[in-house]
């Protein structure tokens, strides 16, 4: 854990943690405070990003080239979890939560919160989402499912995805993003 020691930046501030991940648990989650004065949705601008820099790239504490990734920090509350970094099967992986806690009106530390953060950054991460492959599966156990290639096709079909192509025979049904809700079963 590390707490960082900026509580005043009226001329704006810029704070950089090394956080070593090989000797993190699982997850590790940034938590962003206002420690005093305004608020995420009253400041003029505030961001949270992280860099990805091996062992052997040395250099000023802030490379512009080691940017992976940054997002705004601008909701209602005053403490930020902008990011849980998860490790995988296949390595560390970012999911972005732009979630915002309450808070106290002033002095907020990360003992605090460590209750509330947990639960809800586990229950986040670990939620079985509903997916269109799994709705695929599905189908597959009733009904012939194609990968259309983009041929002409001989009959109407029910076509899924994100554009609809111009070309669908006559009576075919379309479900792009803007109606894929239809097609959860109720």
């Amino acid at each position: 854990m590390h707490s960082g020691d900026v509580t005043d930046a009226r001329e704006g501030a810029t704070e950089f943690i090394d956080v070593p991940l090989a000797g993190m648990g699982q997850y590790v989650v940034p938590q962003v405070h206002v420690y005093a004065g305004e608020s995420f949705d009253e400041v003029a601008e505030s961001m949270f990003g992280y860099q990805t820099r091996g062992r052997d790239q040395g250099g000023a504490p802030f490379d512009a080239r080691t940017v992976r990734s940054r997002s705004r920090l601008h909701g209602q509350g005053r403490v930020a979890l902008p990011v849980v970094f998860a490790r995988g099967e296949h390595g560390w992986q970012a999911v972005w939560l732009h979630l915002y806690l309450r808070g106290t009106p002033a002095f907020n530390r990360v003992e605090g919160n460590t209750f509330t953060t947990a639960h809800r950054v586990r229950a986040l991460v670990e939620r079985r989402y509903l997916t269109m492959s799994y709705l695929v599966g599905l189908w597959r156990t009733r009904t012939e499912v194609t990968i259309w290639d983009g041929r002409a096709l001989d009959g109407p079909v029910t076509f899924v995805g994100v554009d609809a192509p111009r070309e669908l025979p006559d009576g075919s049904d379309v479900y792009t993003l803007d109606r894929l809700g239809e097609l959860i079963p109720a």
